[in-house]
């Protein structure tokens, strides 16, 4: 199979390059692989034996190297990007020194150091920062009720016992494991014959890539939990399912059907709840394509959140009959017009580009734009009623009465 997608772009100086690994994850493996892309990323910046050239490609010639996490129902895709000032190369044969480094980060075991308690820590505080932000908080207590792997749709870290119980040996089978890993090498921007050669070097000799399958999550009953922490404001957050894809014109009925919902500032939530009847102080909501899950956020006062949950409920009901075309053609608008902003942001349309390969969309964003433009009214009003509510909590916050 290509193991090399390349995408030539002259509008930008940057060059990219990234290294998309996937693996299959269970949830208490998520700590580990955080900890890991840690380790990489500082790696990054100062490589063991080699801190005086990875020094000098960042701060000479605009070089940097990233490292992020992305969930596909149980499947994590690892990915080791960078990018580097395209005019830099008249002297200097960059793009041999870039792809030095990141066969290192990645390959280079020999340099593999696992300073443990120190990321150990670092990700112990990051944990300790999320179970803080009652947002968070609330995602994390309502997710760990319903579904034993939903939380893969959103945590970098794991949870906290995982994480308190992980060793140093875990980190360094979770290093082999992601060795092992089938890649896929992405690129944009203007890379020459001789780059692309020496590029092909990393994917000599290792596995291909594998095509990203998405699992359907279990539900258990449907809670309604009560907590209370120290914060300034009760946050009420509900969560509905539904059947992930990655079928162009499915995901976009989910986006629109959550735009119109509260996903954007004209939103039904927003103009009825918060602004006609002020029963929050903010309120918005989520979809996750990739896990099938749609929340709504809102941050409420204890005397307004029951009739909150109400009408929350009457809204989403309402999707299933009377949305008109009006709603619909604004909302088309405004996610086209997003769509299109990716056209002005490297980075971000590198990473489009890369998640619509995994998603096997097409790449030419215009055609899914036609795709978008040509749903209809039926298709959203039928995809709302399969929307199954799945269970909601209730943060109470400390505020006054």
């Amino acid at each position: 199979m290509k193991k090399i997608n390349y995408y030539p772009d002259s509008r930008f100086p940057l060059n990219y390059i990234s290294l998309a690994f996937a693996v299959k994850v269970k949830p208490s493996e998520i700590s580990a692989f955080s900890l890991l892309a840690m380790m990489l990323i500082d790696s990054g910046k100062s490589l063991s034996g080699e801190r005086e050239f990875a020094l000098k490609l960042g701060a000479l010639y605009g070089a940097s190297i990233s490292v992020f996490l992305r969930f596909y129902g149980e499947t994590l895709v690892f990915f080791v990007t960078g990018h580097y000032l395209k005019k830099k190369l008249v002297k200097e044969n960059l793009i041999s020194s870039m792809v030095a480094l990141i066969d290192e980060i990645v390959f280079g075991e020999k340099n593999f150091t696992c300073n443990f308690s120190y990321y150990h820590h670092q990700l112990l505080e990051q944990i300790e920062a999320s179970d803080t932000h009652p947002n968070e908080y609330a995602l994390k207590e309502l997710l760990k009720k319903i579904s034993p792997h939903s939380h893969l749709a959103f945590t970098n870290y794991g949870d906290k016992k995982s994480a308190l119980n992980l060793k140093e040996d875990d980190v360094i089978k979770t290093y082999r494991k992601l060795l092992n890993a089938p890649y896929k090498i992405y690129l944009q921007g203007q890379y020459t014959k001789s780059d692309l050669k020496v590029i092909s070097r990393l994917a000599t000799n290792r596995k291909n890539d594998t095509k990203i399958a998405l699992s359907l999550l279990k539900f258990k009953e449907r809670p309604t939990l009560f907590k209370s922490r120290k914060i300034n404001q009760t946050v009420l957050l509900s969560c509905y399912s539904f059947t992930p894809s990655f079928d162009a014109r499915q995901r976009f009925i989910v986006t629109l059907l959550n735009g119109m919902l509260g996903g954007l500032p004209s939103s039904k939530l927003f103009s009825i709840v918060r602004e006609k009847h002020s029963l929050c102080y903010e309120i918005s909501s989520l979809a996750i394509q990739n896990s099938g899950l749609l929340f709504i956020k809102a941050a409420v006062s204890k005397k307004t959140y029951t009739k909150a949950q109400k009408l929350i409920k009457e809204i989403v009901d309402t999707l299933k009959t009377t949305i008109t075309e009006s709603e619909l053609e604004e909302t088309k608008a405004m996610v086209s017009a997003n769509n299109r902003t990716l056209e002005d942001d490297p980075q971000r349309l590198f990473e489009n580009r890369i998640s619509r390969e995994l998603n096997h969309q097409n790449i030419d964003l215009n055609i899914d734009l036609k795709t978008l433009e040509e749903i209809t009214l039926e298709e959203i009003i039928h995809f709302a009623k399969t929307l199954k509510y799945r269970g909601e909590i209730v943060v109470k916050g400390e505020e006054n009465d």
